[in-house]
């Protein structure tokens, strides 16, 4: 089985609920192994754990991503733990996506 990594670290507007679409309609044809990367301020963050904590097909990883704010912007490119973390499951994935 191919692993399928979508990586979606904003937090609000449009991009959660285009991305939480994408991520449902992959997991819901059973053909790969879903790493979903998704922000700890996604504002759909509860729907996402609703949906696919149960789903053997998916992994649910949360990364500390910025806030709306400059500094918190400018400090997020020093999180090398976190840039690590998403790396390494890019790495190990056979397709990553990127809405």
């Amino acid at each position: 089985m191919n692993t399928v990594s979508l990586v979606f670290i904003a937090s609000t507007g449009a991009g959660p609920v285009y991305s939480y679409a994408m991520a449902k309609a992959i997991a819901e044809r059973n053909e790969y192994q879903l790493n979903l990367i998704i922000s700890s301020t996604l504002s759909t963050k509860a729907l996402w754990h609703e949906v696919f904590d149960n789903d053997p097909n998916v992994n649910i990883v949360e990364v500390c991503t910025y806030k709306h704010n400059m500094l918190s912007v400018l400090l997020s490119f020093f999180r090398v733990k976190t840039i690590r973390k998403i790396l390494k499951i890019l790495y190990a994935s056979d397709i990553c996506y990127i809405p």
